[in-house]
């Protein structure tokens, strides 16, 4: 009977490390930075001459995210997220004394992550989702001794995808690494005066964060 009861006990004492090892569940909030690869491009025609700007520029990368996931049963877990980042990625260009410069502005992206729960905590997940994120230029011109400066914005839509993994501490924080590529679809809009613009980019951003689920 003691034998019994002691295995029992030792068997039940399993239970709640093997669940906790399958799930990685609830809400959860974070923030992270990193290394961001971001190539950034603008072309302006008068319908006659095209000015192409375009140019491969690294910075820093910024933000947060919150995001709720939920157990699939077995090993795998699955969850919503939406984020934002900001970024110091930009380089201005000089052209007969004139001065264009072109930055990386807000990124929003909303999306879906799949995982698989390694142990009490830590799991390895894909993710994919859309993304928006906005373009911003600014041109200083000078023309017979006169200058002028002229700034504008450009939000673009498009899709990213990436890779992560997360450890849990016994505090109910985690610790996360990621790989995220964005891919922005090209725009084209009228900047007045005869002039049009088109806005492409894409980036790849290396992040590392920190986190805490509720």
């Amino acid at each position: 009977m003691k034998k019994s009861i002691i295995a029992a006990a030792v068997a039940a004492s399993f239970v709640p490390a093997a669940a906790q090892a399958q799930d990685i569940n609830g809400a959860r909030v974070e923030v992270r930075a990193g290394l961001d690869q971001f190539e950034l491009g603008v072309e302006v025609s008068d319908g006659i001459d095209a000015l192409l700007i375009e140019e491969s520029e690294s910075g820093l990368s910024y933000g947060g995210e919150v995001g709720y996931d939920v157990g699939l049963g077995g090993n795998l877990f699955v969850g919503p997220y939406a984020n934002l980042d900001f970024s110091t990625a930009g380089y201005e260009e000089v052209d007969d004394g004139d001065v264009y410069s072109l930055e990386a502005g807000r990124n929003i992206g909303v999306g879906l992550r799949l995982g698989v729960a390694l142990n009490p905590g830590t799991g390895l997940y894909a993710k994919g989702g859309y993304s928006n994120g906005r373009l911003e230029g600014e041109a200083t011109e000078t023309v017979m001794g006169e200058t002028t400066t002229t700034t504008g914005s450009v939000n673009r839509g498009g899709w990213h995808a990436g890779l992560g993994g997360e450890v849990a501490m016994e505090t109910g924080t985690y610790f996360k690494a990621e790989a995220l590529y964005t891919r922005y679809s090209d725009e084209d809009y009228d900047l007045g005066n005869g002039l049009v613009g088109r806005a492409f980019g894409h980036r790849l951003q290396l992040l590392a964060g920190i986190g805490l689920r509720f």
